[in-house]
């Protein structure tokens, strides 16, 4: 079974929060949505350095920071945090 579509008010709301992050100077290395069977719903899964580098609870007052600036005041459990995941090393690198 495939998994549901993303709704367009979902995406339109992830393209404000990136664009949000922008306020506040944080890098973002990459982004997903993830389909989580377990919830019924999708995740917008951000990589960040600042992850690793701030630490998890700086990251998030900075999201949340981020948000209030932009005036975005819809719900965004959905968003999740995470440091980028290391490259693997391939042969001749």
């Amino acid at each position: 079974m495939s998994d549901p579509a993303l709704p367009s008010a979902q995406r339109e709301l992830g393209e404000k929060i990136l664009s949000a992050l922008t306020i506040v100077n944080m890098p973002v290395a990459s982004y997903e949505w993830k389909y989580q069977p377990a919830i019924g719903e999708y995740q917008l899964i951000v990589s960040t350095p600042w992850f690793k580098d701030k630490g998890p609870s700086t990251t998030r007052q900075a999201l949340a920071d981020a948000l209030k600036r932009a005036n975005i005041t819809e719900p965004t459990r959905f968003v999740r945090l995470q440091a980028p995941k290391a490259k693997k090393a391939q042969a001749g690198d």
